[in-house]
């Protein structure tokens, strides 16, 4: 009976079995923290690079500008490895706007580690940035 009155011990009772879902929260915080900076790293660089790309005079200049862009300062973006970009593609939408996508291949994140009953985001991330061409 001595036991069962006993209250030392409870608490780290209590916290080994609570420690395993603090542990699992915590990196879900971070792995879906890290998912989301890749993901706006991805659309500030589309977003930079169509601000770059107004220069240009042509639809293949500004192509060019995009692409070299990209490949340029891609690196200094955090989260991004620009052999991990899938699409950089710059075209001409109606009105003289100019649509720069970005696409990127994000399953080296942590985040990918999970397993299956957790929802995942999609592995590829894809973001446009529109804007008005020079000649609007």
């Amino acid at each position: 009976m001595r036991l069962v009155s006993e209250r030392r011990g409870t608490a780290i009772i209590e916290f080994a079995i609570l420690l395993p879902v603090l542990i699992t929260l915590l990196m879900g915080i971070i792995c879906y923290g890290l998912y989301f900076g890749a993901a706006h790293s991805v659309q500030q660089l589309a977003a930079d690079a169509a601000r770059h790309s107004i220069a240009g005079a042509t639809l293949t200049e500004r192509q060019t500008m995009v692409t070299g862009f990209v490949n340029t300062h891609g690196p200094s973006y955090f989260l991004v490895r620009t052999e991990r970009l899938t699409e950089v593609s710059a075209t001409e939408q109606s009105g003289g706007r100019l649509r720069v996508r970005i696409s990127y291949n994000a399953t080296w994140l942590p985040i990918f580690g999970f397993s299956k009953p957790v929802p995942l985001p999609p592995a590829t991330i894809t973001r446009d940035c529109v804007i008005l061409g020079s000649d609007a």
